[in-house]
């Protein structure tokens, strides 16, 4: 609207000059006040020269003001996009965290339920423990003949059996771990979330009172430790001698609870260097 008003000015001002011109010819045709004339039409030339200079500096100002509104409507359209994307990802992430809490409670569940069950079967073979005892003083007092002698011997190893079972019972929520271990040695220990069955770990039960996992050992060289990815993923070398556990079972290890690292370092005078 502005450019097309500052156009019809101009074209205006044309006109004007075009006027003036010709009122110019028409002043000398009639030879009046002619130099005065001429002077007064000079003035006013400059004058519309001077309005026209004005007027194109206004409508730079005007165009530039009109190309940084243009480009500030880009930016703040990008932001909104900007600010779309972020919310978007905001709202994934809210729903990310509310699933896990959802596995969480789940499987808090199971070991609770897993945990009830394995009391329940304890209660009853104590339960079966007692009756069963029961029952031999009842024979005891009936019979002294060698079928109570045989019948002696089948309730003693049902009784026995069920003493195992109690004690595996007992036993299973965690097989042992080096925190637990009593010596330094070969412990076996079980990461549920790694895997179902249990897998051997070295155990250091001295150093700093005890407790440590080993991970890595290394003594006099008879284990190469140049190997691939696939190797050191997996594990290898002797608990016994030199080794390293395994990256898989080093992140189930420290995914599980927070550890503490030791590192130990010996000279060749068996002289030994801590550091954590």
């Amino acid at each position: 609207m502005d450019l097309q008003i500052l156009k019809a000015e101009q074209e205006r001002e044309g006109k004007v000059i075009d006027d003036l011109k010709t009122e110019l010819e028409q002043q000398k045709i009639n030879g009046v006040g002619m130099e005065s004339n001429i002077q007064l039409l000079k003035a006013q030339l400059e004058q519309q020269k001077e309005d026209s200079l004005e007027k194109e500096s206004s409508m730079k100002l005007l165009k530039t003001e009109l190309e940084q509104q243009k480009k500030y409507g880009v930016d703040r359209e990008s932001n909104i996009q900007l600010l779309r994307t972020e919310l978007e990802q905001q709202k994934k992430y809210g729903v990310d965290i509310e699933s896990n809490i959802q596995l969480l409670r789940t499987e808090l569940e199971q070991h609770k339920s897993n945990g009830v069950d394995k009391e329940s079967k304890i209660h009853f073979l104590t339960a079966e423990l007692e009756r069963q005892g029961k029952l031999i003083g009842d024979l005891n007092m009936q019979l002294n003949n060698q079928s109570l002698k045989e019948e002696q011997k089948r309730q003693g190893k049902l009784i026995e059996e069920l003493v195992q079972e109690s004690k595996k019972l007992h036993l299973m929520p965690h097989p042992p771990n080096c925190t637990d271990a009593k010596s330094s040695g070969i412990n076996e220990i079980l990461i549920p979330k790694f895997s179902c069955q249990p897998f051997k770990v070295a155990c250091d039960a001295e150093t700093r009172g005890g407790g440590w996992t080993i991970i890595l050992r290394r003594m006099d060289g008879t284990v190469d430790f140049y190997r691939n990815w696939a190797a050191y993923k997996e594990g290898f070398g002797d608990l016994n001698g030199e080794f390293f556990l395994g990256l898989d079972k080093i992140h189930a290890l420290t995914e599980e609870r927070n550890q503490e690292l030791l590192v130990v370092l010996e000279d060749n005078e068996g002289t030994e260097a801590f550091e954590m």
